[in-house]
């Protein structure tokens, strides 16, 4: 049963998912609504996972417009090698145990080398990197990374380590993201085993005891039972799949009682352990002369850095990212009110968070709106890297190297103390879309699913998304939810 289904052809990227109230913390220490967003899922691991042959690198692709997690200079398949060995080692840091499977025919989704713009079996196109060198600031940002010492990278999408290069995009020639939805399910829609439903929800799971049989869809006036003969699978991301659970009664019962709703289970961990990677919006410049126009299969976001805050930090954790438009945040743009739209903005984010946030009803219904605490920079450790990282940003933009394309900064515009930058940061920050945690995987009693991704105290119920990830990993999580996918698909097939 697919939840959250893609539309042919795709929608704007600004239409999608069911909206969740955003909160964050205020100034003062207490939280303030921020704004009602859109949001469908993305993201991330469990303890166990399959994870492709060396040779089969090449074929994968991510679901996210602008990263590809993974790809292979096919003149040299030691490049393909070297990121299994690295996946391997990085997974291991995290306690998940890798299993490489025997050779298979190739995936849909072939992932081709740089300078290449080509047809995939399924219609996907990889776009060349040619074109973006010719943006002035993503070639002015590449070389002041370099000159600051920072490591420049041939491809981001190798292992995971500091430095900073050029983000690769998939994109179809139309400007549509090449989603895992387009590239994998829709070639596999004439199956006779497979039924896809759009616009309509999944508004329940029905028990019997404690035994998942089915879902009740809302697809109009009247609401349609499913019955299940094995297991439902939810895939809703990492909100939807917790809100579900709730209203069907699997959470914490003394809250669910509160909204009227008769518990199945209690299970006190659904809703928690929320992460994201905050993203700051933004540390703006005015562009010397006009801003040249962008290619219609860019998003606007074409260079990052991933770099320590502090020397001590034994990995990255913050990550400075070029967009090319003036990106702010309402708060932000009614304190720092600025005119030109011939602009570009260097974005603080912090990339590996320690604080953790909770999805909560706010009724018993379906379609009302749930309530995120996102807890953004609550701890001191998130809110110090991120002062450091807008820092660093300002001082990148201020560079030599961005001297052809950069008049002057816009905002924040002129010094600031450091209560001055951690309200900055209070006001600039909002989601970079990658939630992760709220039916958290383990073994203990803080987990939803367990290594087999069974909900707990449920039989016939498995989560395969980025809400059981039990940490959020440092770079876009889209890698993570293809390996939750493929061990999904590994368990319901029996296999081990």
């Amino acid at each position: 049963m697919l939840n959250n289904a893609t539309r042919a052809p795709a929608r704007p990227l600004d239409d999608v998912g069911e909206a969740f109230t955003l909160q964050r913390r205020s100034a003062e220490g207490g939280t303030k609504r921020l704004t009602s967003w859109g949001f469908r899922n993305e993201t991330d691991p469990l303890t166990d996972v399959l994870l492709a042959s060396p040779d089969h690198l090449r074929h994968m692709a991510t679901s996210s417009l602008s990263r590809k997690f993974l790809r292979e200079n096919p003149a040299d398949i030691r490049v393909a090698q070297a990121q299994h060995r690295e996946l391997v080692s990085a997974y291991a840091h995290f306690g998940v145990r890798v299993h490489t499977p025997r050779l298979e025919p190739e995936l849909p989704m072939q992932v081709y080398t740089r300078d290449s713009s080509v047809m995939t079996p399924y219609g996907a196109i990889i776009t060349a990197m040619a074109n973006w060198w010719r943006r002035g600031e993503n070639f002015a940002a590449i070389r002041t990374y370099e000159r600051l010492g920072i490591p420049i990278l041939e491809d981001v999408n190798g292992p995971m380590r500091e430095g900073a290069g050029f983000v690769n995009m998939t994109v179809t020639p139309d400007g549509y993201r090449a989603s895992a939805s387009r590239c994998f399910l829709r070639p596999e829609l004439g199956r006779h085993n497979l039924t896809l439903l759009l616009d309509t929800p999944v508004a329940h799971l029905l028990f019997r005891g404690t035994r998942c049989r089915g879902v009740r869809l809302q697809g109009g006036q009247i609401p349609k039972n499913i019955a299940c003969t094995r297991e439902v699978i939810v895939t809703s991301g990492g909100l939807g799949s917790a809100k579900l659970l709730m209203l069907s009664g699997v959470g914490d019962a003394a809250n669910l009682q509160a909204l009227g709703i008769d518990p199945v289970v209690d299970l006190r961990a659904v809703g928690h352990n929320f992460q994201d990677h905050p993203l700051l919006c933004g540390v703006v410049f005015k562009y010397r002369g006009a801003m040249p126009p962008r290619s219609p299969t860019s998003n606007a976001v074409e260079a990052a850095a991933y770099v320590r805050s502090n020397a001590g930090t034994q990995e990255p954790d913050i990550k400075m990212v070029l967009q090319q438009l003036p990106l702010m945040t309402p708060e932000l743009r009614s304190r720092y009110p600025i005119a030109s739209s011939d602009a570009f903005t260097i974005s603080p984010a912090l990339v590996r968070p320690t604080s953790r946030g909770t999805l909560r009803l706010t009724s018993a219904r379906f379609d009302h709106k749930t309530r995120l605490e996102a807890n953004f920079l609550s701890t001191e450790a998130d809110m110090a890297a991120t002062v450091r990282c807008i820092e660093m940003c300002r001082e990148l933009g201020t560079q030599a190297g961005f001297s052809e394309v950069r008049e002057s900064e816009l905002v924040p515009g002129g010094r600031l103390d450091n209560r001055g930058l951690r309200d900055f940061a209070r006001l600039s920050t909002i989601s970079f879309g990658h939630p992760v945690g709220t039916c958290r995987m383990g073994v203990g009693t803080d987990s939803v699913v367990d290594p087999a991704l069974k909900v707990r105290g449920i039989e016939g119920l498995r989560v395969a998304d980025s809400s059981i990830m039990p940490r959020i990993v440092t770079g876009p999580t889209s890698a993570a939810t293809h390996a939750i996918a493929l061990k999904a698909s590994d368990l319901l097939l029996n296999r081990t």
